[in-house]
């Protein structure tokens, strides 16, 4: 009885970990990216990229991943099937992936998101026809956003650039996934993928 608490305890603890929210921040100011993941006390900056390594060895690592990912390719199958099992087996694939990607979306809350964007144009004129061809795609993306993930944005702002020299745009937020839902997508999508899989691995053996 002892050991069933413990091992409820220690499934207990893991679940709560995993929803803790994992975070990437996103920003653009004036052609300068940044990109960090962060989840509990591990970060990793992913943009700007870290100094590349010497050409040779990059070469050389490049082609042993390809190597070894040749080898333990779980579709390298599906590249010998005909593009007609390919088109309808991935056909009913979207098909059964679409509620769970679905799900996890609905999971994924956008978070701090500002935009600010100074529309330019040729001259007065176009510069105004740009500003109101904006006002109108920006409200209906960021509609369409919130209706895909759970949007909280914080501050947007669409401004005419009549004595601004150049258009110029600057973007920031964060992406709060939960590991937990992450996995559970991804069990959901690999049990989607293994009966198609199958079956295109039966038709490559019969012919």
């Amino acid at each position: 009885m002892r050991v069933l608490i413990w091992i409820l305890a220690i499934l207990a603890a893991i679940v709560l970990v995993l929803l803790i929210p994992a975070v990437v921040r996103f920003s653009q100011r004036e052609g300068e990216r940044r990109l960090e993941a962060r989840w509990l006390f591990v970060k990793k900056t992913i943009l700007p990229a870290p100094e590349k390594e010497s050409a040779s060895e990059a070469e050389k690592k490049k082609k042993k991943h390809a190597e070894e990912h040749k080898k333990t390719d779980p579709v390298a199958a599906l590249r010998d099937n005909p593009i007609t099992d390919l088109i309808e087996e991935g056909t009913a694939l979207v098909g059964k992936c679409a509620r769970p990607v679905r799900r996890l979306f609905r999971r994924t809350t956008v978070a701090k998101l500002s935009l600010r964007l100074v529309a330019v144009g040729r001259d007065a004129a176009d510069t105004a026809i740009r500003y109101g061809r904006y006002q109108t795609v920006i409200p209906y993306t960021v509609a369409l956003l919130d209706r895909t993930v759970r949007l909280r944005p914080e501050r947007i702002d669409v401004i005419p650039g009549f004595a601004a020299e150049k258009e110029t745009f600057s973007l920031s937020g964060e992406v709060r996934l939960i590991p937990l839902a992450v996995l559970l997508a991804a069990a959901n999508l690999a049990l989607c993928a293994l009966p198609v899989y199958r079956r295109l691995t039966r038709k490559k053996a019969a012919a």
